[in-house]
């Protein structure tokens, strides 16, 4: 017994050596970084921020501290602050794979597409069988029109992960664009499998079953988004669009009126509502709808309400 007790009394005078044989100012650091990743998580961006601060006047080495304030300006909407502190983390530690991944997230989510490239590379560079790198360079890609290029990266991440339903839904794009479309649809149904509740897979599925001229099957896919998220405002404007296209005049309009009254600056919404009462016989509604998407400054509705400013005057 006396044995084990000064085998654990040992344990415990190793365990508190290793605390206390850190120098005061090195406690003080990691404390104070401990306290900001609670912040960060917590929602509490400024607090954060000020522990971050004073833990970099401490040790202005620190590449970790440094990427974690980065995207605390990022959530503090401190663009030129962020990209400033992920340049310091690299100029500290150049091969700090994550600080480029997410420098170059930044300069992709601001349209700097060059830089974004670049900054996704090396993180690529640094670490191959970085996922996330890849699929943001992906989404770069589709972005910049490079849909083959795009395409390729997403079947290396499909071959890592398998199971990962973003990579179908995000490779589902760039096929469409290149036109092949049952292979879009197939990974949005991919994408479903894996995922039932996705949204977007469900919204883009009723997109290209339009462009395929499957009405009814995009209004079943249309009908399910808009359950998933009711107060999407293109997810009803494109069911109502799916009913018109069906020739489902009535149920049409009533789909624009709730997806009007989710956002009343929208001046498509009129349009289609307006072109749909047209078809109905009720003019008065149809031009007064048509009159608002004018203002508005969808550009359709000038043709579409000297039409019906015609058709009125030949009723007379």
């Amino acid at each position: 017994m006396a044995v084990k007790n000064y085998a654990k009394l040992v344990l415990l005078l190793f365990i508190s050596f290793g605390l206390l044989s850190a120098k005061p100012q090195d406690r003080k650091v990691r404390r104070l970084y401990t306290y900001s990743k609670i912040n960060v998580s917590s929602g509490a961006h400024k607090q954060a921020l000020k522990s971050l601060n004073k833990l970099l006047l401490l040790n202005p080495a620190y590449d970790s501290a440094f990427n974690l304030r980065a995207s605390v300006k990022i959530s503090l909407n401190d663009y030129y602050g962020a990209v400033a502190d992920y340049q310091q983390a690299l100029k500290v530690n150049p091969r700090f794979a994550l600080a480029y991944f997410n420098l170059g997230t930044l300069y992709l989510q601001y349209g700097h597409y060059n830089l974004a490239m670049e900054n996704l590379d090396r993180a690529l560079a640094l670490k191959p069988d970085f996922n996330d790198a890849l699929n943001n360079k992906a989404i770069l890609l589709t972005t910049t029109h490079h849909y083959r290029e795009a395409i390729t990266a997403y079947d290396t991440l499909i071959a890592r992960q398998p199971k990962i339903n973003r990579y179908y839904l995000n490779r589902s794009f760039p096929k469409r664009k290149t036109g092949h479309l049952e292979d879009a649809l197939h990974d949005l149904e991919k994408a479903i499998d894996l995922y039932p509740y996705d949204y977007s897979a469900h919204y883009n599925r009723g997109e290209i079953l339009m462009e395929l001229g499957r009405h009814r099957s995009a209004i079943a896919a249309f009908e399910f988004a808009r359950r998933l998220q009711p107060k999407a405002f293109y997810g009803n404007m494109n069911l109502g669009r799916a009913y018109q296209v069906a020739g489902q005049s009535s149920k049409a309009v009533s789909i624009f009126n709730q997806a009007i009254r989710k956002n009343q600056n929208n001046g498509e919404a009129y349009y289609l509502r307006g072109s749909e009462r047209i078809k109905q016989q009720k003019l008065r509604l149809a031009y007064s709808d048509l009159r608002v998407a004018q203002m508005l400054g969808f550009s359709a509705a000038s043709e579409k309400l000297a039409e019906l400013q015609k058709q009125v005057a030949s009723l007379r």
